[in-house]
């Protein structure tokens, strides 16, 4: 499910993740830990196009889909990016890796 909606900034995601074996929310946060990701918990504001404007990682929160148990296999990822900061980002580590494929001779 994605939501779209009249906004000049952001992306907003949800996500319903079914697993093969039961897990806990720390363990589904600590395998989505990476540079560009910002894991938000239940104790901070969740994850919007609005908190998500200016920011540079994709904002992430996991929510446990299993009720009353310690573990589950269904988790919703909650997700909101800025679209223009990630668009922009990404054109700056593409030209990274194009530089590095540049000859540095003097024959081009």
């Amino acid at each position: 499910m994605i939501v779209q909606a009249p906004v000049f900034h952001g992306y907003t995601v949800s996500v319903l993740v079914d697993l093969d074996r039961a897990a806990t929310v720390a363990e589904v946060e600590a395998a989505l830990q990476g540079e560009h990701i910002d894991l938000v918990g239940d104790d901070g504001e969740p994850p919007s196009n609005v908190s998500a404007a200016g920011q540079e990682d994709v904002m992430v929160r996991v929510v446990d889909d299993y009720g009353d148990t310690e573990r589950g296999t269904r988790f919703w990822l909650w997700m909101a990016a800025d679209n223009l900061k990630l668009a922009a980002l990404n054109a700056i580590a593409c030209a990274v890796e194009l530089r590095k494929l540049r000859p540095s001779g003097k024959v081009q």
